[in-house]
Formats: structure tokens, C-alpha cells, sequence
């Protein structure tokens, strides 16, 4: 009779059990998605590759992150606001109510400070983080659910850095990813070398983000069901293969990213210091033809720095373009002319261009038919390729004539700063091409005095258009985003900096 009633005692603990969690249980998905490569490292101190911080924006709460027109918006909190007192920037957000890390404690204004003290401790941790974060002298601690972060001085990048301060504590010391307690949707349940698997933490469905390095290998992985989608690089003609091939059984998640591909010049060396030579090698490529042929059009032409994405920072039209009279017409006015094997030359040299690029198939592609249209209209090139550690170290030392490469993860025209100001050649910023304009330089320094949204835009967008009229760069493309899913798979939205915030609600299959 004992053995009876603790037979029925089970059951009904089973059956209670059902009762409050079943339908999660119901509702529980494993979805095995595609990414290019393996994120380096998961600890949110460390992560500075796409994939690593796009993983972690699943696994950890931040205070602010940008939607989906790349604006700023309230993760953690329910409402920011920002003010200048005494020269200090002071960042005040209300929490949102009820608030818990994955161990189930309060998150509060107090997790803030602790997450601030994590990022800029100097003993144990040492995050690369925290010469950022570093200019946070205070946080003020108003209330539970109020906090103010009070940096030293007003930056055009205070706001937009905190997308990578993350709430977190630590279980004991520090020891890597393991030690981390996080307050995302997600927590990590697994990592290795080819599937690093998160877990929801209310309904127990899993993304298992599989590394697929071979973009044919991806595609055929997506036809036989082996995965439900794929949110890695896929060249457009491997796109067009498989819409050709995928029979209505996937569905195609496209829009412009944020990323930027130019064509930048080292300013310092002649004859790039020539705005006349530069106007000349911008007016010849044809930059439409290449669009279009080369890219299937899986590629918006840029005007700029700023994608339409971005909204009042996009400009519709752009001073560059493709007119071989205008090239002409330059390199005569800065002494050049043409020889009897049609090669421009002036004072007895040929015009010639060493394009340093990285030994990626697709850049070398891309440069060897930008190269062609330059030695058609009679300039001479040499391609060389290079591993990609040496490129990059080639193009921080200002070792290079001209160079074909892309901005990434910027987030708002505090960028335009770092790339163009003459403070910030290297090594204290990213003007690698050594551009200098005087009136670049007092725009951008009046964007930096002001936190008005409004004042800020107008001079950002003035800047703009004479960098494009100085041809500092030459405007290319955006990349479009594509991502591949499986057609039953439901709630895939995609961000422009390519989040992955996008997949964090999918469901269905």
C-alpha cells in the first residue's frame, strides 16, 4: 500500500511538473544555425570580433543598443537622457522593473557600478575595454532602479560605446567565460571549436551556432535540411546559386548593412597628395558596371560613409562619379600626358600604382577588376598580395600607394572623428590614408562641443561632402546582408550591423 501511494506520489509530482512547465517544454527548439568562423573569445572583456560580439549581445544585458535605423535604444533600461554640467557628460538611465541575472538575483543601478568596476579593474582582469570605459570617473548610484554614468569629458562615442558594456557579475574570481554570471535571454551552455550552444532562459530552446568555413559546403548544408539557416557571409554568386536551387524551401532575409567599402589613398605620398590625380582615379572607375556585374547587385553604391540605414547621415548624391572626360581633364591639369603606348607619364615617369591588398579571394577579385579599368584608361598597376596580418600592418604604417578596405561596426558619425581628423593619424586613431583638411577638422571638433543631435548631423553631413569632394576616399559599396533560413523557421529579423539580436525570437520549424 506504501509502495502504492509513493507510486501515485511520483505521478502526480510528474503530472504538476507537466502542468507548470510543460508548455515550455512543448515550446523548447534546437535551431542550428551557420556563422562564417568562430568567435575568438566569449568573455565580454575580450570579445572584439563580429561573431564573438554578436553572440554575447544573445548572452549579456547592456544599457543601450541601436534598432533596427541604427539608432539608440534602452536594452536595460526604460528611458536615458543626457546633459553637459561643468564639462562633464552625465548619462542618467531609469532600469527597467524586475531585472535578473541567470542565477535568478536582482539586477539593479548597483549591478552598473559593479559591471563598471569589472571592466576597468587593473589587477587580475585587465579588460581591453577599459581605457573606454575608463573615462567613466563616476557612477552614481540615485536609486534601485536609477543611475547616472558621469564621464570626464563630453565624446562623440560615450553613448555609442556602452552597446559593448555588458551587466554582468562574477561567480568567484575570474576565470574566463566559465566564472561569468550574465543577464541576457540566453546563457552558454557549450563551447568548442565548431558549435558554441546557448540556451533561452525562459522557454529552453538552444541556437547552436555551427562554424561552416566552406561557403559551398554552407549551401549544400542548407538544401539538406543539416541546417535551419545560415547568418554568415555568402558571396552574391553563391546567392544567386541558391536561389536558383532552393525550390521555395528557404527563405532570403536581405538589407543594406552599415559596412562601408572604399578605396582610400595615402595623402602623403605624391601623387595621391594631388587632389587632381585623385579626382582622375575616381572618375574612372565605374563603380555602377561593377555593381551590377560583379555583384549580381547584392551591393547598395555608397555616397559616402553612411549607408541609407542610417537615415539624416545618408546623402542621396555624391560629387563622385564615373566620367573618363573628368578623368582626362584632371591628370592634364596636374601635368601628366600620355605616351606613344597610351600610358599616362609626367617629366619622363609613368604613372604607376603598387594596390596593396589581402589575400582574400573575394578582395583580390574585386581589386584585379577595379585595376583593369585604371590600366585601360592608361595607368599602370601592380597587384600585391599580402597575408592579412602584413596588409594591415603595411596599411597602420602608411606603406602603400592605394588600398581597398571596409568599415565596420561603427554605429554613428563619431566615426567621421576617428577616421578623418588630422589628431588622429595613426597611432592615435584610423586616418590611415594621413588626410588633412583644416575645415574637416573645426567641423567635427563643433560636432564634439555639442551633444544637440541636431547640430551635430548638419556638421557631420558638411563633412561628408568635402571628404567626397576631396576624394579622401573613393566611395564603393555597402555589402547587402543575407541571411538563408529554412522556410518554416519564423521571427528572422535583420539589423544593419548585422546582430544577432535579429534571430533571439525565432521560432516554428
Amino acid at each position: 500500500m506504501k509502495k502504492c501511494k509513493s507510486h501515485l506520489l511520483n505521478l502526480f509530482v510528474i503530472l504538476s511538473s507537466y502542468a507548470l512547465f510543460g508548455m515550455n517544454s512543448i515550446e523548447a527548439k534546437t535551431y542550428n544555425i551557420a556563422i562564417g568562423s568562430a568567435p575568438n573569445n566569449l568573455s565580454p572583456f575580450f570579445s572584439t570580433d563580429s561573431n564573438s560580439q554578436n553572440i554575447n549581445r544573445l548572452l549579456h544585458l547592456t544599457l543601450i543598443d541601436f534598432d533596427r535605423s541604427m539608432k539608440p535604444v534602452c536594452v536595460a533600461c526604460e528611458t536615458f537622457s543626457d546633459r553637459i554640467v561643468n564639462g562633464k557628460h552625465i548619462i542618467k538611465f531609469k532600469l527597467k522593473e524586475n531585472l535578473k541575472f541567470w542565477d535568478g538575483s536582482k539586477l539593479d543601478a548597483n549591478s552598473i557600478k559593479h559591471s563598471h568596476e569589472l571592466f576597468t579593474e587593473t589587477d587580475k582582469i585587465k579588460s581591453i575595454f577599459r581605457f573606454a570605459f575608463g573615462n567613466i570617473e563616476k557612477v552614481n548610484v540615485i536609486s534601485p532602479l536609477d543611475v547616472e554614468l558621469v564621464y570626464k569629458k563630453y565624446g562623440l562615442d560615450n553613448l555609442s560605446n556602452l552597446a559593448l558594456f555588458k551587466i554582468m557579475k562574477l561567480n568567484g574570481e575570474y576565470n574566463g567565460v566559465k566564472s561569468i554570471v550574465g543577464a541576457g535571454e540566453y546563457k552558454l551552455v557549450s563551447e568548442t571549436p565548431l558549435a558554441i550552444t546557448i540556451e533561452n532562459i525562459d522557454n529552453k530552446s538552444q541556437l547552436i551556432f555551427k562554424v561552416v568555413k566552406d561557403e559551398t559546403t554552407l549551401a549544400l548544408k542548407l538544401l539538406n535540411n543539416e541546417v535551419d539557416g545560415s547568418i554568415a557571409t555568402i558571396s552574391p554568386r553563391k546567392i544567386q546559386w541558391l536561389k536558383n536551387n532552393s525550390k521555395e524551401k528557404l527563405n532570403f532575409y536581405e538589407m543594406s548593412s552599415s559596412n562601408y567599402a572604399y578605396i582610400n589613398f595615402n595623402h602623403k605620398k605624391p601623387p595621391f597628395d594631388n587632389l587632381a590625380v585623385r579626382k582622375a582615379i575616381g572618375s574612372v572607375l565605374p563603380i555602377d558596371d561593377v555593381i551590377n556585374y560583379k555583384f549580381k547587385n547584392q551591393v547598395v553604391k555608397s555616397t559616402g560613409m553612411f549607408a541609407p540605414t542610417f537615415g539624416e547621415l545618408y546623402l542621396k548624391d555624391s560629387t563622385q562619379s564615373y566620367n573618363l572626360k573628368i578623368a582626362t581633364e584632371s591628370l592634364r591639369s596636374a601635368g601628366y600626358k600620355k605616351n606613344k603606348d597610351g600610358i599616362w607619364e609626367k617629366e619622363g615617369v609613368e604613372f604607376s600604382i603598387t594596390w596593396k591588398v589581402s589575400n582574400s579571394k573575394s578582395s583580390f577579385e574585386i581589386v584585379k577588376t577595379l585595376a583593369s579599368y585604371l590600366e585601360r584608361f592608361g595607368i599602370k598597376v601592380e597587384i600585391l598580395t599580402q597575408e592579412w596580418g602584413t596588409f594591415m600592418r603595411s596599411y597602420k604604417k602608411g606603406d602603400f600607394d592605394i588600398v581597398l578596405s571596409q568599415w565596420v561596426g561603427f554605429t554613428d558619425g563619431g566615426m567621421l572623428e576617428y577616421v578623418f581628423h588630422s589628431e588622429k593619424m595613426p597611432p592615435k586613431g584610423a586616418n590611415r590614408g594621413y588626410y588633412s583638411n583644416s575645415e574637416v577638422d573645426e567641423l567635427i571638433n563643433n560636432a564634439s562641443r555639442s551633444n544637440n543631435t541636431s547640430q551635430q548631423v548638419n556638421n557631420f553631413k558638411k563633412v561628408i561632402s568635402i571628404i567626397n569632394r576631396d576624394y579622401a576616399y573613393i566611395n564603393l559599396w555597402h555589402p547587402m546582408i543575407t541571411w538563408v533560413f529554412n522556410n518554416k523557421v519564423k521571427g528572422v529579423n535583420v539589423y544593419p550591423n548585422g546582430s544577432f539580436i535579429g534571430i533571439k525570437d525565432i521560432h516554428g520549424k
